[in-house]
């Protein structure tokens, strides 16, 4: 990761994704066996950011003026 302040150490790690249907726990939406994730830096403004090969991956429609997004898988 490339900052405005250099280069920050975060750790990488490899994790299974998955996503579930709340209405039906047991049956995955969207599987991704294993993802190459980065720990955001101390004090990000964030809690998760989405990289482009999960969103390659499913369909997304972005109303910015409602400021809502869908994902769809």
């Amino acid at each position: 990761m490339q900052g405005v302040g250099g280069t920050p150490a975060v750790g990488l790690f490899r994790v299974p994704l998955s996503i579930f249907d709340p209405a039906q726990p047991l049956l995955s939406w969207f599987v991704y066996p294993d993802l190459l994730v980065m720990e955001l830096p101390p004090g990000t403004p964030v809690d998760v950011l989405i990289g482009m090969d999960v969103l390659l991956n499913c369909r997304m429609l972005l109303d910015g003026p409602g400021r809502i997004f869908t994902i769809d898988f």
